[in-house]
Parts: C-alpha cells; structure tokens; sequence
C-alpha cells in the first residue's frame, strides 16, 4: 500500500499511439497494489494532429479508465478537478515544444509530473553539425530556449545515457529525484523469456526488423532537403534484394517483423516474396541467427540475446532522418555493415558477423538498463520510487535504489 498518505490518483499522460500501450495493464495492476487510483490522460488528438491516430483503449480493457483532452477549454475543465498533492501525472513520452504549456498547467495545479521514456536511443552529430547549429542560434538563444522548458518534479531514467536525453528536454535536472529502471524492450524481454505460448522454432532464421517507413501518414518522412528522397520502390528492390542474398548465403528463412506501429498490408506489399509477421517480435529475435535493421529501438532485443546484426544503409537513407541514429548504431554496438545499393558491400556484410562482448555490455549499461535498477518488473521498480519520493522529495539516486530492493 502507499505509504506516505499523500497520492490517490496517477495519470499515465499519453500522446502519440503510445510505445507503452500493450504494457499499461501491468502498470494499472502495480499501482493498485501501491494504493494508487490508476487512470490515462490521452492528449494525441491536442497535440499529434499529423498522425493517423488510434485513440481507442478496448483493446487493452482501459477504456473505462481514459479522459481525452482535445483542445484548451475541455483542458481548463479537467483540471478544476485535481486535487493538488494527491496527484501525479507520469508522461510516457518526454516533453517538447507542443507538450510543454500543458506539462506546466499540469504542475500549477499543485501535482506531481513526471516523465519515463521507452529507452535512449543512440544518434551521433558530427562536431562540424553541431557547430553549425550553435553559431546559427547564437548561445543567447539556447540559453533563452532552455529557460522555456520545463522542470520535472521526477524523472525515470533506462540506462545512463537517459541523462543526456533528457537534459535535452528540461530546463534543468539538479535536485531532481531519479528513479533508476529500464527500457520497455528489456521489459518485454523478461516476459518473453517466460512465454509459454510461443513455440521456439528450431529452423535456422534471419529477422528483417522493419520501422515502417512507408506506411505511415508521412510520405515525406526519408525526404532530404537537398538530396533526392529514398522512395518506396528503391527501397524495396534493394532490400529484398540483399534479404534475399543473406538468406541463400547462410541457408537460412528469412523472417520480417513488422513495426507495430506499420500497416501489415502494406508491409507485405514492401517485401514481396518474404514472411511477414506483426507482433512477437522479441520471440523471433530469440530464435534469430542474424538480425538485419537501420535504427530501430527493437535492436535492444539482438543485444540482450548476444546475436550478431547487420545494420542497413544506403546513399539515400545517408542523407535522410535516419542517418544519426544508424550511425549511433553502428558506433556503439560495432556490427557489420551493408549498403544495400551496392552489391559489393552484402559479401562483406556475412564476412564480418561478429557480437562485439565488450560494446555489447556497454550498450546495455547506457541504453537498455541503469547500473543502479533493481531487478525486477519496470512498474513496480516506478511506484516504489514513486512512494519514496513522496516520502522525501530529496532522495539521492543511492537512496533510491536502496528502497527498490528493500520495500
């Protein structure tokens, strides 16, 4: 139970079709169990206009739970009713410009707000792009644009370059309690270990992790200013072409995981000729030999598995949004390499398989799971920090971990 009188209610603040969303069940069950009220605040339709957004909670039996803010007036209503102190509103997505006039509303009521993130995720500008950003803003720009940003009143961290992260985002994070965890595919991951639903095939397999990138909203979303865009049909010639030569080179099926996010239709149509599938994407890593991908967050489930990748490029998606992420990739993980525009590349591409220990363990430090978290479930590792928090708003981080393996 809670046990320090103050909160009632917790508000997990959603957007985007949130990355959290098949985990919120276990969430409610933990913050019962911690004497909370569980509820969702859904804001997608105030601030994610773009996407093509699913805001529909019966699938996962919340439905009853949610209240939907779409627009400042039915905002101004809704917080008439919280009750200061007795309030925190967890945000399941980090704040930025569009986000930040509610997440400080929120906080003039007198609740605590806070943030987790589904896991920092590597992404590398070069000195010469960031000098350039600097000297087009100008510092006294930065430091005006940093005092627009918000404060949290906690923050829940998964592996040690959360730090950097977020400090992106708030106006500051000294003083301010961390609550050490883990990213939601390390949490996935403890799950699927124990998933006796799924049987393990035995055939020699490669998994295609796909992002979707053709069958969202955004068909401009791999376009570059100044260079020819990556287009479908490019796309996915020379992507198949090279899962076609790494299945036949190592005698292996090769399988692709659908984004679940991407529409599986779609999908097929992208990757004629292969096995696509949506969803389990963890229990098909687990039986991979290779994993290909470009930036996807789902690589977290390679590493955890010790299972070599081969990360994907090509001169277009160099020049595209993709490009930091990939090259963040490719930096800290050491994996092979292919450019699926150039055939030369797909031989040395099998060559070069390896799982590099060292960079492997590292990553998990920075990116999947904090030095400091205990271990176990995500959710309970937040309320017990939570509840502390309440307790005594001026925890170290040590102080933090203590109480997680000992409550």
């Amino acid at each position: 139970m809670l046990s320090d009188g103050l909160h009632t209610e917790i508000y997990f603040v959603v957007g985007i079709r949130s990355n959290f969303r098949d985990l919120l069940p276990n969430a409610f069950g933990s913050a019962v169990k911690w004497g909370f009220t569980p509820r969702i605040l859904d804001v997608g339709a105030m601030i994610d206009g773009w996407r093509s957004y699913l805001n529909d909670w019966r699938e996962q039996g919340l439905h009853d739970s949610v209240t939907y803010i779409r627009n400042r007036s039915e905002f101004s209503k809704f917080s008439k009713g919280i009750v200061a102190r007795r309030t925190v509103f967890l945000f399941l997505y980090l704040p930025d410009k569009n986000l930040r006039p509610l997440w400080r509303k929120l906080q003039g009521t007198g609740a605590r707000v806070g943030a987790i993130v589904a896991g920092p995720v590597p992404s590398y500008t070069s000195d010469s792009e960031r000098l350039a950003g600097q000297l087009k803003f100008g510092k006294w720009w930065l430091a005006a644009k940093r005092q627009l940003k918000p404060r949290p009143d906690f923050w829940i961290t998964a592996g040690s370059a959360c730090n950097d992260m977020y400090r992106s985002y708030f106006r500051t994070l000294k003083h301010v309690p961390e609550i050490p965890a883990h990213s939601i595919d390390y949490e996935r991951s403890l799950f699927a270990a124990v998933d006796e639903n799924h049987q393990t095939q035995q055939c020699e397999k490669i998994v295609m992790l796909d992002q979707g990138w053709f069958s969202k909203p955004r068909p401009d979303f791999l376009d570059s200013s100044n260079y020819p865009p990556t287009t479908e049909t490019d796309y996915s010639r020379d992507i198949c072409h090279y899962l076609s030569y790494a299945g036949q080179r190592m005698n292996c099926e090769v399988v692709v995981a659908c984004h679940p996010k991407a529409d599986l239709t779609a999908t097929r149509d992208t990757y004629p000729g292969f096995r696509v599938e949506q969803g389990n994407s963890q229990c098909f890593v687990n039986e991979a030999n290779l994993v290909v991908a470009n930036s996807t967050t789902a690589i977290q489930y390679a590493v955890l598995q010790n299972i070599p990748v081969v990360l994907f490029s090509s001169e277009q998606l160099q020049h595209s949004i993709v490009n930091p992420l990939f090259e963040g990739y490719r930096r800290e993980i050491n994996p092979s390499v292919v450019f699926i525009d150039d055939e030369e590349s797909y031989g040395k591409s099998i060559d070069n398989l390896q799982v590099d220990s060292l960079a492997y363990e590292q990553f998990v430090m920075r990116y999947v799971k904090h030095p400091e978290s205990a271990d176990e479930s995500l959710w309970e590792i937040v309320f017990k920090g939570i509840v502390q928090i309440g307790t005594s708003p001026n925890l170290s981080n040590s102080d933090l971990k203590k109480v997680s393996e000992n409550v």
